[in-house]
């Protein structure tokens, strides 16, 4: 697995503690997120206006003074942020533009997400990477408007253990 506690956390390191981490933060906020996000269907453009935010040098801060657990704890910050706006619009209920503005930020969000969790989880961000249909970005690209990708759905990108 290529997520556990990191070094510098204060933490318990038991498996049942390293498997309530990959359950729940892993399966359940971001390979949901994930799977729920890429089944919507929409044809046409996904344009919109940013609804949603991450404080990308607030995690570039905490990587470069090594406090790998806070910055990935602020990047799950994030997707439980963008969790919550998938269950606030519903998009499953919407149609044009109001889905298409709501898809727009969820998936920018995910490609964003894809590059702050590079780092830490580099085969799990290929495969978001593959599903968005977009290339691996930079740090530089973790801004809304970049989003050019074409949606191919593809497996769980975890499983529970």
């Amino acid at each position: 697995a290529e997520f556990a506690l990191v070094f510098g956390e204060d933490g318990d390191f038991s498996e049942k503690a390293i498997k309530a981490r990959i359950n729940g933060e892993l399966v359940n906020e971001l390979g949901n997120l994930v799977n729920r996000s890429l089944s919507l269907k929409f044809k046409g453009k996904i344009l919109g206006k940013q609804e949603l935010k991450v404080d990308v040098k607030k995690i570039e801060n905490f990587v470069k003074n090594f406090e790998l657990h806070r910055a990935i704890e602020e990047i799950f910050k994030f997707v439980r942020e963008v969790n919550k706006y998938v269950n606030d619009k519903e998009p499953w209920k919407l149609g044009g533009k109001e889905l298409s503005n709501v898809l727009y930020n969820i998936f920018e969000s995910l490609r964003i997400i894809s590059i702050l969790i590079s780092a830490f989880m580099p085969e799990t961000s290929e495969k978001l990477n593959k599903q968005l249909g977009v290339k691996e970005g930079k740090l530089k690209d973790c801004k809304f408007g970049k989003f050019k990708g074409k949606i191919k759905k593809g497996e769980y990108l975890f499983k529970k253990v």
